[in-house]
């Protein structure tokens, strides 16, 4: 039996289970997206007369890992949610936040599941992912809803250069394009939330990886930017390993990103933002010891 995966419009890949070979079909932009995998991963690649026929040209293999795999269901959402973002940033930041209210609203309707999702998933008593997560998250909302516009819209400066003394010079704002937003399991959906709440609100599209110890949150979190009306692929959650991570925020695709992890994860991504280069914001610490008597 094959099943057929659709990564990118450009690109469809065909996987015959048990003998680990991914068969791509070309259509133009996929000759790019081969040569780029290949040398990145050190493909094998070979033609498939028999099937290139009868499959709209099927002309190429790749003998690929998991992990390779993992990097190519990346790109396929980064295309999506690039198409996403293509509408969302030309929208009235009015229209924004009357989205992000109806996701408080949902929120506010689904607070005793999302309680009973956290306590299940990470371990904490509902009534205290009610008070920590959910309630928090609530009042960012309604923070974002008052005062984002204001954030948004430009400010006039009084320049100091003295050839720019007789022009009027404003500061404004655009969208940064697609955020990669990496959270911890300690706080699996007031933190995830607020940065995706914010970079929506700003016109940016999101790439959420949840930590792999709390999946469920995160994709919660895509579920009700769903149903709040959001664009289809606006909000995209990538549940996957750690170390699967590092090729989300190397992807050139991606515009800025958001890291809440460990000193040592902190340092691995600054050093491959270094090398693109690319902004990072990054929340590094420890273990937080406490004594309960």
């Amino acid at each position: 039996m094959i099943s057929t995966e659709f990564l990118l419009t450009a690109l469809v890949v065909v996987l015959v289970p048990g003998t680990g070979v991914i068969y791509t079909v070309s259509t133009g932009l996929a000759m790019r997206w081969r040569a780029s995998i290949a040398a990145a991963f050190g493909c094998t690649m070979g033609i498939v007369p028999h099937l290139s026929a009868s499959i709209l040209g099927l002309s190429l293999i790749l003998h690929m890992s998991a992990r390779a795999f993992q990097i190519m269901k990346i790109a396929g959402a980064l295309y999506l949610v690039y198409l996403a973002w293509a509408m969302w940033r030309g929208t009235d930041i009015k229209e924004r936040l009357a989205a992000l209210k109806r996701l408080a609203g949902l929120i506010r309707e689904q607070a005793p599941i999302i309680a009973e999702l956290i306590a299940r998933e990470m371990g904490r008593p509902a009534s205290e992912a009610l008070a920590l997560e959910i309630l928090p998250a609530l009042d960012y909302l309604n923070y974002l809803a008052v005062h984002a516009e204001d954030a948004y819209v430009g400010r006039p400066i009084q320049p100091r250069q003295v050839f720019n003394t007789h022009k009027r010079v404003h500061y404004l704002y655009e969208p940064y394009g697609i955020i990669a937003v990496v959270t911890p399991y300690s706080i699996p959906f007031a933190l995830p939330l607020a940065q995706v709440a914010a970079a929506l609100a700003m016109g940016n599209a999101v790439l959420l990886k949840p930590s792999e110890l709390t999946p469920l949150c995160g994709l919660k979190i895509g579920e009700l930017c769903r149903q709040a009306g959001l664009p289809e692929g606006l909000v995209q959650v990538l549940p996957m390993k750690k170390e699967d991570a590092l090729f989300l925020v190397s992807h050139p695709g991606v515009d800025k990103i958001f890291v809440t992890a460990s000193p040592e994860t902190g340092l691995q991504v600054m050093a491959i933002a270094g090398c693109i280069p690319k902004p990072v914001v990054l929340s590094l610490g420890s273990k937080n010891p406490a004594v309960v008597a």
